[in-house]
């Protein structure tokens, strides 16, 4: 069974993972209420899954990447299904960019052996359902511009903002 475990950060900001017995199968962050955490998640879920608030280890590990605390990335067991190999490829790739560094999008690309395929990465990226674990926020365009952030598909604006944000918070430490 799929449980969604949800935690408050401040008054207006939730965050939420949608695990499967050990696996990961998605998570988010910064939205406004529990309900749209819960909404979020649950496109993910097989729609059987329980809700519960309360604290987890990936939900604290999201805490420091959205304050810029410094951080390792835990061994963590995600649930890939519905991406490609390819897809999961970059994902790992992205996965393994240290705090603090970025990495273009074509940078990506050729870590991952695919030629000319800035576009794809930038996809994959935007589909990023583990996000900010996965941390497609490190990933940034080759001319230096800080490109969208798929955390806010419906406000780019505020999209580049956060990402811009946890950039420069990760720098400083």
């Amino acid at each position: 069974m799929n449980k969604i475990i949800i935690e408050q950060f401040s008054e207006n900001e939730w965050a939420g993972i949608l695990v499967d017995e050990n696996r990961l199968k998605a998570c988010t962050f910064l939205k406004h209420n529990k309900e749209a955490v819960i909404n979020y998640l649950k496109q993910f879920s097989d729609g059987n899954f329980v809700v519960e608030e309360s604290s987890h280890t990936l939900l604290s590990l999201i805490k420091k990447i959205r304050y810029g605390e410094y951080y390792t990335l835990p061994r963590i067991d995600f649930d890939f299904d519905g991406y490609t190999q390819k897809e999961i490829k970059v994902l790992n790739i992205v996965a393994d960019i240290p705090f603090g560094e970025t990495a273009s999008y074509g940078e990506v690309a050729q870590r991952a052996g695919l030629r000319n395929a800035a576009r794809f990465v930038g996809n994959v990226m935007r589909k990023n359902r583990f996000a900010p674990i996965i941390p497609c926020h490190r990933v940034v365009r080759t001319d230096g511009k800080i490109g969208n952030y798929s955390i806010s598909l419906n406000d780019p604006k505020k999209g580049r903002s956060i990402k811009k944000k946890l950039i420069e918070q990760e720098k400083r430490r």
